[in-house]
């Protein structure tokens, strides 16, 4: 992840994590340990982003384009900055700014939640060399 945020450094993304559970001490130590840097690390103490976004295994994690809709989903661990990723993440940048010259920025997890069926249904797949419904 800190090699995506830094190969999108100049690009208007944003990349959160999202962390279950653990104290802010306990997340400082494990990203100092790994040398994660480059993007903020936001604390869901009591799992609500956890239910609000109907997540049952560790790591998910989402896509989410320019109006705030979880778009792409990704369950298990996954090489961000991988060609096939990065060209996804680039077309939800170019349909972002289509849309809007103004990207609305990513709302915090705390405060998402779907408005639309179950996210399971509405956010595609993501793997490592095709997207599937």
């Amino acid at each position: 992840m800190s090699r995506l945020s830094e190969r999108l450094a100049d690009r208007p993304f944003t990349l959160l994590a999202v962390d279950v559970g653990e104290s802010k001490g306990d997340v400082l130590r494990f990203m100092g340990r790994l040398g994660v840097t480059g993007f903020p690390v936001l604390l869901d103490r009591h799992k609500t982003a956890f239910g609000a976004w109907l997540v049952e295994t560790l790591p998910t994690s989402f896509l989410v384009d320019a109006n705030g809709q979880a778009r792409y989903r990704a369950v298990g661990a996954r090489e961000w900055d991988g060609d096939d990723t990065v060209s996804l993440i680039e077309a939800l940048i170019k349909e972002g700014r289509a849309a809007t010259s103004d990207p609305l920025p990513v709302s915090h997890p705390d405060a998402a939640r779907p408005d639309t069926p179950p996210l399971q249904a509405r956010a595609r797949h993501l793997s490592t060399s095709r997207r599937v419904r």
